[in-house]
């Protein structure tokens, strides 16, 4: 399935109420969600209200994503709902 929607590390995520989640993630910086103890997390993105975390196997994908340069945590992601997480097959900056 394909979502579109933002990245965000599971701690800075789990920091905030649900209700203020929408807001946070438009001001989140890129270089928090790289911030070792943010990394170390793990990620999810929020897509239409709801917060959707990826599989272990996916959080290094997205963070080597998050390190180029012209990478932005608005993105487009195809993945496979395994066992109620998500596994990343692809992803890249919304258009």
């Amino acid at each position: 399935m394909t979502l579109k929607g933002d990245i965000i590390d599971n701690k800075c995520a789990g920091t905030q109420k649900p209700k203020e989640l929408a807001e946070f993630v438009k001001t989140h910086p890129k270089a928090c969600a790289l911030a070792p103890d943010c990394v170390a997390s793990g990620y999810s993105i929020f897509v239409d209200g709801k917060l959707m975390k990826f599989d272990d196997i996916s959080n290094p994908k997205i963070e080597e994503f998050l390190k180029n340069e012209n990478s932005k945590l608005q993105v487009s992601v195809i993945v496979k709902d395994v066992k109620g997480l998500l596994s990343l097959e692809s992803i890249a900056n919304q258009e």
